[in-house]
């Protein structure tokens, strides 16, 4: 398995909101974790939200010492997720400077007993499965999303609503915070975390080309499908993690 991921600034933003991190647990040689999040927030809020976000993420990850079974890493997550939560969310309520900030965030963990994967906002996981399809296994938590799924408005009509930045959930907006947690039961050969500055403006066809490439390396496909945003304007903060199951190597 390899595991590969950036961050880019884009070119339109005067800074970067977003985080991100891989994690290979120091003891545990069969359990990595993969944490992507997109900060919000005026000023510079929205990075230190996002900030705060991977580094305790991390630092509980190698924390962790008891997976004998899915259901550690289950609770794991949700106690883990809470203390993040709580610790945005008395930031952005103590201080004017932070007040309003919050962050999306999805992961991954990968482990002997299987894959989990969280979302919080509109940031996403993908798969690619063994036929190469790629499939968003995460749902957005947006309000364009919720208006596609009403019948309001098309999948379509979605890419260019004037709302389609709302997110209707994220890291310390609300005391107690709301976490899709689900296992990857689909054998997949790659996952794709990603922030809206690709999902948002890259077709999922033109991602799929690129993580279907042969000819590309994980790397080359992390920075390949930046490339792709910056051609489309690169209008936001662009990051991103690429898990490739079938590649040898770290």
């Amino acid at each position: 398995m390899q595991v590969d991921g950036t961050s880019s600034i884009g070119l339109v933003r005067a800074n970067n909101q977003d985080r991100f991190a891989i994690i290979k647990h120091p003891t545990l040689k069969n359990l990595t974790g993969c944490v992507v999040c997109d900060g919000v927030g005026g000023s510079n809020a929205g990075e230190v939200a996002a900030s705060i976000a991977v580094e305790e993420f991390v630092k509980h990850f190698n924390e962790i010492t008891d997976v004998s079974k899915l259901n550690n890493l289950e609770e794991w997550v949700r106690l883990t997720l809470g203390e993040i939560n709580q610790k945005i969310y008395d930031l952005a309520h103590s201080s004017e400077e932070f007040e309003g900030m919050s962050t999306t965030m999805v992961a991954a963990i990968i482990s002997e007993y299987g894959t989990l994967y969280l979302n919080i906002g509109d940031s996403r996981v993908y798969l690619v499965d063994h036929e190469d399809i790629l499939r968003q296994v995460s749902r957005d938590h947006s309000l364009v999303f919720d208006m596609v799924m009403k019948g309001s408005i098309t999948s379509s009509e979605a890419k260019t609503h004037p709302l389609r930045n709302a997110v209707t959930n994220a890291l310390g907006i609300y005391k107690k915070v709301r976490i899709d947690l689900n296992e990857i039961k689909l054998p997949y050969k790659q996952l794709l975390l990603c922030t809206d500055g690709l999902h948002g403006y890259v077709e999922e066809d033109k991602i799929t080309e690129v993580l279907n490439n042969p000819h590309l390396n994980v790397r080359q496909r992390v920075i390949a499908l930046v490339n792709e945003a910056e051609k489309v304007g690169g209008p936001d903060n662009i990051t991103l993690v690429v898990v490739d199951r079938d590649s040898q190597g770290g």
